[in-house]
């Protein structure tokens, strides 16, 4: 038997809520419950999409972030628990798997949290930088998790998912300001090119009809060149303020399987 197997076991029930997550956000999006609207500012020569159709996100999608952030974390601790009761037969209660602010707050608590849990085990731990600005996806992970402890309900908010760019001759002639020109006009068969949008953690999170939603250079009110899809996002802790959820989630659920495998060397 593998010896994180009780680690596993919260990982593996992690993705089930992962996945149902997106099954029910796929639902949701499909309804198309968001429209946005472009306002062009002369002055910055930039269009802000505004949302002017608002509908709130069903309570089930934040609860189902939360089971399956509590499930991640969880199998960090156990996996830290695992090690320590491999050489002891106490109930190790001050047990945790380290997660700091940053790397000073790290090493101060991870003597504290792992204390009697074997070097190597520690080591590999150490590795993985769990603190701010070392993985930000384990330190994201542990700030939700809190936020799931002590509030209601983790919020979700409204993000871009993808960005449609309306492509033809003429687009490309004016994108080129004139620097470029077809002697056909149909030399650029119209199109739209899909590409992933940007994380903005520094945009005004959208929680309510009539917020800003997204900004784009140039013209796009009078052109209507640009589409945009939407997806659930988060709007703490700050890095992950803005990214879409069930995208963020699986990364953190790679990144707790990488970790896992790594620990599991150890014994």
């Amino acid at each position: 038997m593998p010896p994180l197997v009780d680690a596993r076991a919260k990982l593996d029930r992690a993705r089930l809520h992962i996945g149902d997550l997106n099954s029910q956000r796929t639902s949701f999006l499909e309804a198309k419950p968001y429209d946005v609207t472009p306002e062009y500012y002369t002055e910055k020569d930039m269009t802000v999409y505004f949302l002017d159709r608002f509908t709130p996100v069903p309570t089930t999608l934040p609860l189902i972030i939360g089971d399956a952030v509590h499930n991640l974390r969880s199998a960090l601790d156990i996996a830290a628990w695992t090690a320590y009761r491999a050489d002891h037969t106490d109930a190790g209660r001050h047990i945790y798997f380290p997660i700091g602010q940053d790397a000073t707050t790290y090493a101060s608590e991870s003597e504290r949290k792992l204390k009697g849990v074997k070097q190597s085990f520690k080591d590999a731990i150490d590795g993985s930088k769990p603190y701010g600005g070392g993985n930000d996806l384990l330190f994201g992970l542990h700030r939700l998790d809190l936020a799931d402890k002590h509030q209601l309900l983790i919020t979700p908010v409204i993000c871009v998912g993808k960005i449609g760019m309306k492509l033809s001759t003429e687009y490309v002639e004016r994108e080129f300001n004139g620097f470029l020109r077809f002697s056909d006009p149909t030399a650029i068969p119209p199109q739209t090119i899909w590409f992933d949008a940007p994380t903005r953690p520094e945009f005004p999170l959208a929680l309510k009809e009539g917020a800003a939603i997204f900004s784009v250079a140039g013209d796009r009110e009078k052109h209507q060149d640009v589409e945009l899809t939407f997806d659930i996002g988060l709007a703490e802790p700050d890095v992950f303020r803005n990214r879409a959820a069930g995208t963020t989630l699986i990364q953190i659920a790679e990144e707790v399987e990488r970790i896992l495998s790594t620990l599991e060397t150890t014994f």
